[in-house]
């Protein structure tokens, strides 16, 4: 009954605007809520558009336009009868046609018709306008360990976690974001003076407060928040400002402390400080260009922890996508005499990724990051920390197969200075979906280390069977062994697990997890259970 709804609303719909301009654009880009499109007011679209996902002759999906740039556009799927992909083409009319069938347009809901001019009578304008959108998750998990071995070492962990974020607040650009968790660790003794044998440990990473529209001259956020433009400075207690000159181009600053690195809680004996430059060339996924120059400040009680610029750029061409981040510490006072220079590159990470079509993705990761003098660590004896320092290179590829077979794998290597050899490892996956019936799959994996004494490999078996609303269960065997060169010891260890994912009851999930452990130094089981409300 609703695929045969949805057929006449699209029918419908295009009767309705068939004697309008057509423009066509393309799906750019998928996100966790929203389909992307590389046409926006250049194009005529505007909110409320309706545009008709094609595929050949046939409609397979509506969207609905609630975003739009100059060049780009955000949607949220009405109605899907097939799934569609990146480059699929949508399609919409921008010109009210002179005649209209009006029998047909009555018939139709106002939130219904797809004029871009047309507006809604005022109660509806206002019912819109005042729709919040929530979403995310709250839950509450446990998990346990039995260790048989001779140390003893049991476990258990009851958690609750929030993740809740608001949108639309007011029918305006206004949005929160909270996410926190509480834990309560109960082990079997204490560890030392720091691991107790029970301890709550509490933390709330993010609850902000803000207003985000690159259309708007004026942004903020408020609260507890986390710099998307200077990710490098970590949470802060404060309020960032940004003022958007243009929709592609934003300055900004923000100021504040930082939380308690310990327990979450506030504290206002580290400040800081700092601003960016944000520069967007072009709106789609085939083509656009990102970079952000940002300078930021970290300082204990009026001493200098840290100060540091950044660099960061990123490169969409066609099936090209380029991502670098750099990170230079600027060293004075008692960091210059500590590392010996007055500038210095701390981080510098490169990736590149090659999408081809349906067929998979290649890509490089290049990853070089160095320790950084704060005022936390400076009595560290340099020897340790210099011990750290370690670069990077890795590779990874992801195939689609004939037969709905997936094959993906990854490998590199990543040496710390003074280090003779540097440390290889590797991962890969060969699995098959629709495996002698429908929504049971098959799974082998394996992953591999070596080092200048250590070698290990991880290999697992697993059987998936997937089932309406997102549900699924699996059985999995996996055989972890690993011997050190020097002592030519060789361990086995030995694993068994279920696991079981139940969703779709109404908002409620459920989870649960089940693995037995033995083998040469691991003996005993361990359990995981969740179970939560998604908003």
């Amino acid at each position: 009954m609703l695929n045969r709804l949805f057929v006449l609303l699209i029918a419908v719909s295009s009767i309705v605007i068939g004697q309008d301009k057509k423009v066509q654009v393309r799906i750019s880009y998928f996100s966790s809520e929203n389909v992307f499109v590389d046409g926006g007011k250049t194009a005529g679209l505007s909110v409320g558009n309706r545009l008709v996902v094609k595929k050949g002759d046939k409609n397979i999906a509506v969207l609905e336009v609630v975003f739009v740039a100059e060049h780009s556009a955000s949607c949220k799927i009405l109605k899907k009868l097939e799934a569609f992909a990146v480059g699929s083409v949508a399609e919409t009319f921008v010109k009210v046609a002179k005649k209209e069938p009006e029998n047909l347009v009555k018939k139709l809901p106002d939130s219904l018709v797809t004029r871009p001019d047309y507006k809604a009578p005022r109660r509806q304008r206002e019912r819109r306008r005042k729709r919040t959108r929530i979403s995310g998750s709250i839950s509450a998990q446990y998990y346990g360990l039995k260790d048989n071995t001779t140390a003893g070492l049991d476990f258990g962990q009851p958690s609750l976690r929030a993740n809740i974020r608001g949108r639309q607040l007011w029918g305006r650009d206004y949005a929160f974001r909270i996410r926190t968790r509480t834990r309560y660790n109960s082990r079997s003794r204490d560890y030392n003076s720091d691991v107790l044998k029970s301890e709550w440990r509490n933390r709330l990473y993010e609850m902000s407060f803000s207003y985000e529209n690159r259309e708007k001259p004026f942004n903020f956020r408020a609260g507890r928040i986390i710099s998307s433009q200077i990710s490098g400075i970590g949470y802060v207690d404060g309020l960032q400002l940004t003022a958007n000159l243009t929709p592609g181009f934003q300055v900004g600053a923000f100021g504040g402390t930082q939380p308690d690195i310990r327990n979450s809680g506030f504290s206002g004996q580290v400040t800081k400080y700092g601003g960016f430059i944000n520069m967007i060339r072009g709106s789609n996924s085939l083509r656009r260009f990102e970079t952000t120059v940002s300078a930021a400040g970290e300082y204990n009680a009026g001493t200098v922890s840290r100060e540091f610029l950044m660099l960061r750029n990123t490169i969409m061409l066609g099936n090209f996508r380029i991502y670098q981040s750099l990170e230079g510490d600027l060293n004075r006072q008692w960091r210059r005499e500590k590392s010996g220079e007055s500038f210095s590159v701390s981080n510098l990470y490169i990736s590149g990724n090659y999408q081809m079509g349906k067929r998979g993705s290649i890509g490089v990761t290049f990853d070089n990051r160095k320790n950084y003098w704060t005022y936390e660590v400076r009595s560290v004896a340099d020897s340790l920390f210099d011990d750290a320092l370690r670069t990077g290179l890795r590779s990874n590829l992801s195939l689609r197969l004939p037969w709905q077979v997936r094959f993906t794998a990854n490998g590199g290597f990543r040496k710390r200075d003074g280090e003779a050899q540097p440390t290889w490892s590797w991962f890969g996956s060969l699995g098959k979906t629709n495996f002698l019936n429908r929504g049971l799959g098959l799974y082998v994996s394996g992953s591999g280390f070596s080092n200048v004494s250590t070698n290990g490999l991880n290999s697992s078996l697993e059987l998936s069977q997937g089932f309406r609303s997102a549900s699924r269960f699996s059985l999995a065997y996996g055989l972890y062994r690993y011997r050190f060169d020097l002592q030519a010891l060789t361990q086995d260890n030995h694993w068994v697990r279920s696991s079981l994912y139940l969703a779709g009851l109404r908002r409620l999930f459920l989870s649960g997890e089940f693995q037995y452990d033995w083998g040469g130094d691991i003996r005993g089981f361990r359990f995981f259970s969740e179970i939560g409300v998604r908003l």
